[in-house]
């Protein structure tokens, strides 16, 4: 530890303390650097030291100095480029190792690092040196900027270790506040438990099949076997579940035993929304929304919930976490029913469904499932369904084109269609419109840009020869504001045709000409890195001086006073140029452009400031 000679620094204080009440900066400045000098500290102990003895303090040695943290001293474009390198490394890193979570490969832990998106399948992949080494090679990023322990602070920083990029991802919890609010669907196939067709249309456990140890050819037993699936339907509020089994037919040309289809998942939806006739399932009715995969069975579907009022949400096949409350009820169902079928105590499709039924409604009695349905349904009333509803919601959407009548054809029965404040569609003949039916029985009719008609049974309006009254009493064919304002522009531009001649078209000429312009006008003056052959007045040579170094007149005067106090000198940048240059034009009478140049090329050397 430095030991202070108090003869030196209190002399020095003294002087310090002096120059901070009365002096100026620059000689506090003078103070500190002589202080430097005479005890061979650095400034901020220099610093230290006066500030400790102005407040009272004894002192006999240097005590070490707390500097404050500063910030990166890298530029913004810097910054933004490490940034992009950053990238890139990564990039490199992670390649070949990234995959989905529907891809569940592994076991143990390795099933706890699928998360909602991406993961990766190692632990172990490419070294940092071999993603820099990589990297550069490329071109991706600049040589001699990276090494690992500079690249594994800014991955630390960011989150994106390989040991960070391993941890899953917190989950969210589905919420709904009322019963049908919110659904979720899902089916899912038992493991090796398949339907042989035929008359009994047994249950086969086939364990061969599913690890592949038998070969199936075509014509064969194994290739009529047809894969047993249990579709599931969950009540996010109450967590009542549905469930029953079916055994599809294999249509896919890469389909061999059979996969969930949009015909079962049909029929699946009509049992769970009608009324159940035993009286021992509650559940019913249509929710509001229903969260589905991504599979082409709902694709398919996407009409009839639309017709059935209920909102569609999807997302990939695979993600356990986007569908937790169908998950856990899926596995649960598998664990208790699923080990009796293979176990052989089910010999068909019938009594495996059976077995669902009384699974389903003593676990869902259990839990109160059933009984927190039907408190919330008894509060908030559900939207019940029947079979015709069903059926109608079942028909696909049509295009039908509307006739001259302001009608539409369907299953030989003209339709009228009307706008909702109840006016005839009488100004869209020939348009095409898409036709639907709705829960309730009727037809509803949408145009192209989005209007919604209604459709009206009774057909065209009729009226009887020689009469000016509708059959009926109908509402005729009023005129609405677009067929008023078609009429209006129609006439009248079938008038102006007829008078229209060359001169009516060209545009007039103002009344008086402007003339030549006397207007207060600045000269505007351009400035190019190449400078005249020669300058004939000290005065352009200056201006053209000034322009190049980015500076005005003034902006250089109070550049030259702010480097004079740093300095400590009698400095003025701009009379410095005017000497040189009055000096050139004594010497030969104007002045040169190389002679410009050089004095630039000596105000930049000397003077750095300037150019900044």
């Amino acid at each position: 530890m430095k030991q202070l000679d108090i003869g030196i620094v209190m002399p020095l204080f003294r002087d310090w303390k002096l120059a901070r009440e009365a002096g100026t900066r620059s000689e506090v400045g003078q103070i500190v650097r002589r202080a430097v000098d005479s005890l061979g500290l650095a400034r901020p102990q220099i610093y230290n030291i006066f500030n400790r003895l102005l407040e009272g303090e004894s002192i006999f040695s240097v005590a070490k100095v707390e500097r404050k943290k500063t910030g990166s001293r890298l530029g913004v474009a810097e910054i933004a480029l490490r940034e992009l390198e950053i990238y890139e490394i990564t990039k490199l890193m992670f390649a070949g190792e990234v995959q989905h979570e529907q891809a569940k490969t592994g076991t143990g832990k390795d099933r706890d690092l699928r998360t909602v998106g991406f993961a990766l399948n190692r632990k172990y992949g490419k070294s940092m040196e071999f993603a820099i080494e990589q990297a550069e090679r490329l071109g991706t990023i600049r040589k001699g900027i990276w090494d690992r322990f500079k690249l594994g602070r800014a991955l630390n920083e960011r989150g994106i270790t390989r040991k960070q990029m391993s941890k899953p991802l917190a989950s969210v919890t589905w919420m709904a506040t009322y019963s049908n609010q919110f659904w979720m669907f899902d089916a899912s196939p038992l493991n090796a438990v398949y339907l042989e067709p035929g008359k009994e249309s047994r249950i086969s456990i086939r364990p061969d099949i599913e690890s592949g140890l038998t070969r199936i050819y075509e014509g064969s037993k194994e290739a009529t076997l047809r894969k047993v699936h249990i579709y599931v339907a969950v009540d996010v509020y109450s967590k009542a579940f549905y469930a029953y089994a079916y055994a599809p037919i294999a249509k896919g040309k890469e389909s061999t035993h059979g996969g969930e289809n949009s015909t079962d998942w049909h029929d699946f939806l009509s049992r769970a929304f009608l009324e159940k006739d035993d009286g021992y399932i509650p559940i019913q009715g249509t929710p509001e929304r229903v969260y589905t995969d991504k599979h082409t069975a709902f694709e398919s579907l996407s009409g009839f919930f639309s017709r059935l009022d209920i909102i569609q949400e999807s997302h990939f096949p695979g993600h356990s976490k986007a569908k937790g409350p169908i998950e856990s009820r899926i596995s649960a169902i598998k664990r208790c029913c699923e080990t009796m079928a293979v176990r052989g105590m089910i010999r068909n499709l019938d009594e495996f469904n059976l077995l669902l039924y009384r699974y389903q409604v003593s676990r869902n009695s259990k839990l109160k499932s059933y009984e927190k349905w039907l408190k919330s349904a008894n509060e908030k009333p559900i939207k019940a369904v029947t079979k015709q509803n069903l059926t109608d919601a079942s028909i696909k959407e049509e295009i039908r084109k509307i006739n001259a009548y302001g009608c539409i054809e369907i299953e030989a029965t003209q339709y009228l269609l009307r706008y909702p404040n109840g006016q005839v569609v009488s100004d869209r003949t020939r348009e095409a419109v898409k036709v639907y039916r709705n829960s309730r029985g009727g037809f509803e009719v949408l145009t192209c840009d989005g209007i919604r008609l209604t459709a009206d049974p009774a057909g065209p309006i009729g009226r009887e020869p020689g009469s000016f009254k509708n059959v009926g009493d109908r509402d005729g064919l009023t005129e609405t504001s677009r067929i008023k304002n078609r009429k209006k522009v129609l006439s009248s531009a079938k008038a102006a045709e007829k008078t229209l001649v060359l001169s009516d078209a060209l545009p007039d000429l103002p009344e008086v000409p402007y003339g030549k312009l006397h207007v207060s006008k600045e000269h505007r003056q351009t400035h190019t890195p190449m400078a005249p052959e020669k300058f004939e007045s000290t005065d352009d040579a200056f201006e053209w001086m000034l322009n190049e170094l980015g500076h005005t007149e003034e902006s250089l005067e109070e550049l030259s006073m702010k480097l004079a106090d740093e300095r400590d000198e009698n400095l003025s940048i701009g009379a410095i140029v005017l000497q040189l240059l009055r000096s050139s034009k004594r010497k030969i009478g104007y002045i040169p452009a190389q002679e410009v140049y050089d004095t630039i090329e000596i105000i930049r050397d000397t003077f750095p400031e300037v150019s900044k």
